[in-house]
């Protein structure tokens, strides 16, 4: 394996002052940091780490220091990543060469491969049952792997679409979201195989889900019927369609306490806020310009942040009473959003512009 790459600190330099974009309230840009080509998907663990999908490397940042301080080659176009059992290593979902690798954080260097079908696109990790689930889009599978030694343990025929891909809590079941079918895959985890189809009641142009931090409320927005729809996880069966008065519902995010959803409408530039518990639409308000990447509440509950993917900039939303507090300048095409655990920074991976913004709680 190739030793980690330190990258040259003339590339991530900060900026703290010049050029910042100032929020009336919730959040301010108070940094920007330098990274590699394309980033996207990102965790947070000891470090930063964030998905380089135009040079095929994962990212390393220290958020202390503000600045991205290395680099591991993975495989091609990675995607997606998970942290371990014990945040000492990162699974790395790897689209264009198909596999997935294990990085040793500490080592900086890949220490396990596992190949897989063609498309790995989302990842759910296990942690007590030591799983990786891995959804492969164009081959319609779902790989199982161990979490560890990325040995492999069964594969699942599920459609070609699948994407999204989450598990309840008590890890009994991983929800599998089949986008060219409109369908929800509910996998039976002891059993490993399909349980349950989910088709009727769904909506249509299913796009993103999440479920409630309580794992009884699966939630799913519906680009095409401009909707979310609300699913009974005990039950599996569906409990509301919620129409959001807006035109192509994508990216949704919950409150930490499960009882609101936050989603946004890339095809008329705005914002919806729904109360989940209730089953009713809270409020709708206009935003950026395209906001289709992603969505993101804060730890509190107080603050929403949406992507602008065509202006360049985030939303700071307040979400009681809801409306937009600021539209914050952060770089082109923002397109993923990261909390800090205590809420006070949030991190915006700008695809094009090769950085990441580093956005500050108000005093």
């Amino acid at each position: 394996m190739r030793a980690i790459a330190v990258v040259a600190l003339c590339s991530v330099l900060v900026t703290l002052s010049s050029g910042r974009a100032a929020a009336e309230d919730g959040f301010d840009r108070i940094g920007q940091i330098g990274v590699g080509k394309g980033p996207n998907h990102m965790v947070m663990g000891q470090k930063l780490y964030v998905c380089l999908g135009e040079e095929n490397t994962l990212g390393i940042v220290d958020p202390v220091a503000g600045a991205q301080v290395a680099t591991v080659p993975v495989g091609q176009v990675p995607l997606a990543i998970e942290l371990a059992p014990g945040g000492r290593r990162a699974a790395v979902a790897c689209f264009r060469s198909n596999e997935v690798v294990m990085v040793d954080l500490e080592k900086g260097k890949v220490v396990a491969r596992a190949p897989v079908a063609e498309g790995p696109r989302a990842m759910c990790l296990l942690p007590r049952a030591s799983l990786l689930f891995v959804s492969c889009y164009f081959a319609g599978k779902v790989e199982i792997l161990d979490a560890w030694s990325l040995k492999p343990f069964a594969r699942i025929d599920a459609g070609v679409g699948v994407h999204h891909i989450l598990a309840t809590p008590d890890e009994e079941k991983v929800y599998v979201m089949d986008s060219s079918s409109d369908r929800i895959l509910v996998i039976d985890v002891p059993g490993r195989r399909i349980a349950r189809i989910l088709e009727d009641g769904l909506g249509v142009g299913q796009w993103d889900m999440e479920m409630t931090p309580d794992g009884k409320t699966l939630v799913v927005s519906n680009w095409s019927s401009d909707s979310l729809t609300l699913i009974d996880v005990a039950s599996d069966t569906v409990l509301k369609q919620i129409p959001t008065q807006g035109k192509g519902a994508a990216p949704v995010a919950l409150s930490p306490d499960g009882t609101l959803a936050l989603v946004s409408h890339s095809e008329d530039d705005s914002a919806a806020l729904v109360d989940i518990r209730a089953g009713r639409l809270l409020g709708k308000i206009a935003i950026g310009e395209f906001p289709f990447s992603d969505t993101a509440i804060s730890p509190d509950g107080r603050f929403g942040l949406v992507t602008n993917d065509n202006s360049g900039s985030v939303s700071v939303l307040q979400l009681s009473p809801f409306k937009e507090l600021a539209r914050v300048k952060t770089g082109k095409i923002p397109h993923v959003l990261l909390f800090e655990a205590d809420g006070k920074r949030a991190y915006v991976a700008n695809t094009d512009a090769n950085t990441l913004s580093v956005l500050g709680a108000r005093p």
